[in-house]
């Protein structure tokens, strides 16, 4: 389990944005960091800065967005997952 931490944080006036400010907090993140973020951090450089730093990272994305699949995970990764629970009978 890892000990929960603020590591680093960013303020500024509203009229920069949520982007801005994490593109400021990029230098702070290795490879030993998990990163999740909304929609609002779905931009392109945004996600190649994120990349850089090594972080595993999840960013919710809109239904428009046709990302370039570049390698594929091995399947055997996903064997570890919760499986899905049965549903229970309906009511009559």
């Amino acid at each position: 389990m890892y000990p929960q931490a603020l590591l680093a944080a960013a303020f500024d006036p509203d009229t920069e944005g949520e982007l801005t400010y994490a593109r400021r907090l990029l230098p702070t993140l290795d490879r030993t960091m998990p990163v999740l973020a909304d929609a609002a951090f779905d931009a392109a450089e945004f996600l190649s800065g994120l990349a850089s730093t090594g972080a595993q990272f999840l960013v919710r994305s809109s239904a428009r967005r046709r990302t370039l699949i570049t390698h594929r995970l091995p399947r055997d990764l996903a064997t570890d997952h919760q499986p899905a629970r049965p549903r229970p009978p309906p009511r009559t």
